[in-house]
């Protein structure tokens, strides 16, 4: 997500419907401040756990950002909140989260 705040736990992240058949197993969501040029690891979630916790909204929807702004949805969309992904603290954490994650889907 391009941003010019930097991430707030409130904010949401779209997932695109369309991007739900891609081959992966995990998502690693980040937002980049485009004022400050930073990136940041916003979190971590399964594909599948993703499907289940994110709210899915169909193409044409008007959604209400907390900015008070407003956009219709051009494709199927599916948000999740940053406090439903696990927390990335730094590079080490997220081999670590991967690991993890692999390890519990592969066995």
């Amino acid at each position: 997500m391009g941003r010019t705040t930097d991430v707030r736990g409130y904010y949401v992240n779209n997932f695109i419907g369309l991007q739900k058949e891609f081959p992966t197993d995990v998502y690693i969501f980040n937002s980049l401040n485009i004022n400050k040029n930073e990136l940041t690891i916003v979190g971590i979630i399964s594909k599948k756990r993703l499907l289940q916790k994110a709210k899915f909204y169909k193409k044409g929807t008007l959604r209400h950002r907390s900015n008070g702004t407003s956009f219709r949805t051009k494709a199927d969309l599916y948000e999740i909140e940053n406090n439903q992904l696990s927390d990335i603290k730094d590079l080490n954490d997220l081999v670590n989260k991967l690991e993890i994650l692999n390890s519990y889907l592969y066995g």
